[in-house]
C-alpha cells in the first residue's frame, strides 16, 4: 500500500509531462513558431558575425599580455621648450680698395651717365577721353541767376507732401510766384528736353556743358524747344499750376553729375534784380 501510495504522484508527474510535450509538438507544429525559429536564427547568425568583425579588427595580442583587449595608451611626450641660441656672427672682415682717381674726362663721362638715367616712373599711354576734373557744387552753381524773384517755400530734401500728407524726397526747391510769372534760366546752356510729366507737370531740362542741368517744373507756358541754345537769364516759360500741385508755383532741380544739388545756397537773394530776359 506504501509503494502504490508513493508511485501516484511520480504517474501524474510522467502524465503531465506528456502533456507538455504533446502541447509543445502542436506547437511547432504552427507556422508561426517555425518562423519565429528562423528569425531567432538569423538575428544570432547576424550577431555573430559582427562580433567576428570586430574581433579582428582589434590588434593581435602578444603572448604574455593580459587577456582583455584595451586600447593602448598614449605616452605624452614631454619635449623641453627649445632654448634661443643667440647666434653670434663672426666679424666682417674689412675690405679697403683703392679708389681709382677720376680723371676730369672721366667724371664728365659719369655725370652725363647719370643725367640719361630715367628720373621718373613711366606714366604709361594716355587715356583715350580727357580727363575733366570734378566740379564741387559751389564752384558748379556760384553764378546763379535766379529764375524768379519769389521766397523758397519748400526746401531741399525730405518734407511733408503738400497734396498726399506723407513723407516724401524732395529733389529740388519751390518758389512761390503768380500764375504767368516768367522763368529764367539760372545758366546758360542748351535746351535738354521739353515735355509734360505726370508728377512736375510741363517741365525744361536745360544741360550746361554736359555735367549741370536744371529743371523747371509746374510751368504754364513753355517758350522753348529742344537743342535751343539759351543765355542765362532769357525767359524759357512762365509759373504755372500744371502736374501734381494745390498753388502755382516754380519746381527748380539742379543736378551735378546727375545728382541732385539743394539750390538754396546758390541763389541770389531775391531782392536782387533778375537779369533782363531776351
Amino acid at each position: 500500500m506504501q509503494q502504490k501510495g508513493m508511485a501516484k504522484p511520480f504517474q501524474t508527474l510522467k502524465v503531465r509531462g506528456q502533456e507538455l510535450l504533446r502541447s509543445l509538438k502542436s506547437l511547432w507544429q504552427g507556422s508561426w513558431l517555425r518562423w519565429l525559429s528562423l528569425a531567432l536564427m538569423i538575428v544570432v547568425t547576424v550577431g555573430g558575425l559582427f562580433y567576428l568583425a570586430a574581433d579582428w579588427s582589434r590588434p593581435q595580442q602578444n603572448v604574455g599580455q593580459d587577456f582583455y583587449w584595451s586600447e593602448p595608451s598614449v605616452a605624452e611626450d614631454h619635449v623641453d621648450a627649445p632654448v634661443a641660441v643667440e647666434e653670434t656672427k663672426p666679424p666682417q672682415p674689412k675690405v679697403t680698395a683703392a679708389i681709382p682717381k677720376l680723371q676730369p674726362e672721366e667724371t664728365i663721362a659719369t655725370n652725363n651717365d647719370m643725367q640719361s638715367l630715367p628720373q621718373e616712373a613711366d606714366p604709361g599711354p594716355a587715356p583715350e577721353e580727357a580727363l575733366v576734373a570734378v566740379m564741387a557744387p559751389s564752384e558748379a552753381f556760384s553764378d546763379l541767376t535766379r529764375p524768379v524773384k519769389a521766397q523758397v517755400t519748400s526746401p531741399f530734401g525730405w518734407r511733408k507732401h503738400p497734396v498726399f500728407g506723407d513723407w516724401r524726397y524732395h529733389p529740388g526747391v519751390d518758389l512761390d510766384a503768380a500764375e504767368g510769372t516768367e522763368v529764367k534760366a539760372v545758366l546758360s546752356g542748351t535746351v535738354a528736353e521739353v515735355k509734360e510729366d505726370d508728377v512736375w507737370g510741363k517741365l525744361v531740362v536745360l544741360d550746361h556743358d554736359g555735367h549741370r542741368r536744371s529743371m523747371y517744373g509746374h510751368l504754364e507756358q513753355i517758350k522753348v524747344e529742344p537743342g535751343q541754345i539759351v543765355e542765362q537769364g532769357q525767359r524759357i516759360g512762365t509759373v504755372g499750376k500744371t502736374g501734381i500741385t494745390r498753388e502755382p508755383h516754380l519746381h527748380l532741380e539742379l543736378r551735378l553729375e546727375g545728382t541732385a544739388v539743394d539750390p538754396a545756397p546758390y541763389l541770389p537773394s531775391p531782392a536782387e534784380d533778375v537779369t533782363d530776359s531776351n
